[in-house]
């Protein structure tokens, strides 16, 4: 079901499913005494697993850039900027007219 969802761009759907479902679908699947079928869906859960980390990318690729400073500060651009005489107030010509 979220294979479909996936290579049909529904991923949010998909990855919301596959929040859910994946660990159990895993567990249950390592679990499965048939070695055949058991190697045909870990193949398919990491072909899926692939296809999210692709969509990720994707759709981090799509948005629109951040830049660093303002990604990792959470300080104001402002602060650190070299007071002119008018913002400075220690200085003679500040507030003076």
């Amino acid at each position: 079901m979220f294979v479909l969802q996936l290579r049909t761009s529904q991923s949010e759907q998909a990855l919301a499913l596959i929040g859910e479902k994946f660990s159990s679908c895993l567990y249950v699947t390592k679990a499965d005494p048939n070695e055949k079928r058991r190697r045909t869906v870990l193949k398919e859960l990491k072909s899926v697993l692939d296809l999210v980390e692709r969509t990720k990318q994707e759709r981090n690729d799509t948005q629109p850039a951040v830049s660093k400073s303002n990604r990792n500060s959470l300080v104001p651009e402002e602060i650190g900027q070299e007071l002119t005489p008018e913002m400075d107030p220690s200085s003679e010509s500040c507030c003076v007219s």
